[in-house]
């Protein structure tokens, strides 16, 4: 009977032992669940610092171990702020403690690429998901696929991204509208307007039909390629399609294209709301007004440019970097030096300003229009004083002011 008894009591230990270690697990998995949802909120909510703490915290306390889940959340809550280095970390430190990323993850870890240009490690990130079969479904692998065409465009390689294309159209997936999109940037952005263009015409052709993006790079790609009838032709049929095809981002590529063609009259109609090639809701913002004030600087229109400068405030636009260097070339090019100046104290004022040589040379140049040698010296030495690096044109305009009374 004693014995019975004891093995009566070992198995009752036993189980007890196995449920209470089960009881532990389930907590721990319903505590890291927790966790995950409450990084995946913050991340909702754009605190992506606060989330990264979160993170870091169930990381170091280690019962139980982060999963896949709490990384792929993490990464995505970096992904609604500027840590796209943190989200890569996160990316390769899963990858070391043998977690296998899902789809969402090696899409993050290829968005993160994009934002820093770093199109040798999307590849490498692609290679990943295709060898160890990640991407399951048919828009999970073009999604992969258009995020690196994101981060060649953003580099710069438009060869690259026109191989890749080709690629795709070869062996698939087949490319969507934004693959298309993505291609046309990366062209426009490499000066290579003429195939942007033919892609565009392409798309118009055999499908996929352009959206408002692919309109905004066309007609980018027309502006780089100083093409500003292309771009009117671009502007109009969006609108004769859908509104839904016409943008801001797309009127202002328009303004620049025939500011640099010198088509300054046209650059002011656009910014007025020209009815065929602009929609009835039309709304310049401080681009379209600083950009269509330079179309008429280059037209040597320098009193209209500050009129247009003008009519911006008048709209309560606020001035930016680019309304008053527009300003500061405006004068320059009228030669009114104390204009020039009082724009070029109003600087400092704007965010995410620097100093830079190109605003002093330009307020230096219509100080010597206007005979008015020492104020330009004096600009040369304040350069000086604000740690300005000069340039050739610096010190062409002060060898050429030196000795003027």
């Amino acid at each position: 009977m004693r014995r019975a008894w004891r093995v009566f009591q070992c198995r009752q230990a036993s189980n007890f032992s196995y449920h209470a270690e089960e009881s532990v697990a389930d907590w721990g998995q319903k505590r890291l669940r927790a966790r995950t949802a409450a990084v995946t909120a913050l991340g909702r909510r754009r605190l992506w610092q606060r989330a990264l703490a979160e993170f870091v915290r169930a990381r170091d306390i280690g019962r139980p171990p982060a999963d896949i889940m709490l990384y792929t959340a993490t990464m995505g809550a970096l992904g609604s702020g500027v840590g796209w280095p943190k989200t890569l970390e996160l990316f390769w430190e899963a990858q070391a403690q043998g977690l296998l990323p899902d789809a969402r993850a090696l899409n993050l870890a290829l968005a993160a690429c994009s934002r820093g240009q770093l199109w040798q490690e999307a590849i490498g990130i692609l290679e990943l998901g295709i060898v160890k079969k990640l991407l399951l479904s048919p828009q999970e692998v073009l999604r992969a696929h258009n995020s690196l065409l994101s981060a060649l465009d953003r580099a710069g390689r438009w060869d690259l991204a026109l191989a890749h294309l080709q690629m795709m159209q070869t062996a698939g997936p087949p490319p969507d509208v934004i693959t298309c999109s993505t291609f046309v940037s990366a062209c426009a952005r490499g000066h290579e307007w003429q195939r942007s263009l033919t892609i565009f015409h392409e798309m118009l052709e055999k499908g996929p039909q352009p959206d408002q993006v692919t309109y905004g790079a066309a007609v980018a790609a027309c502006d780089a390629g100083h093409q500003w009838l292309v771009a009117l032709w671009l502007l109009e049929d969006a609108a004769n399609r859908s509104p839904a095809t016409s943008s801001r981002v797309a009127c202002n590529a328009a303004i620049s294209a025939c500011g640099k063609s010198q088509q300054w009259q046209w650059a002011l109609q656009l910014l007025a709301g020209l009815p065929s090639v602009t929609t009835s809701d039309w709304k310049p913002d401080v681009v379209s007004f600083s950009t269509a004030a330079s179309a008429c600087t280059r037209g040597r229109k320098w009193r209209q440019a500050l009129s247009v400068l003008q009519a911006m405030r008048d709209w309560s636009i606020l001035d930016n970097v680019v309304s008053c260097s527009a300003a500061i070339a405006a004068c320059a090019a009228g030669s009114q030096w104390r204009h020039a100046l009082t724009f070029l104290e109003e600087l400092p004022a704007q965010p995410g300003w620097h100093h830079d040589a190109a605003n002093f040379n330009l307020c230096m140049s219509a100080c010597g229009s206007a005979s008015e040698w020492r104020h330009a010296l004096f600009l040369a030495a304040q350069m000086q004083s604000l740690q300005v690096e000069p340039n050739d044109v610096t010190r062409r305009l002060v060898l050429q002011y030196c000795g003027r009374d």
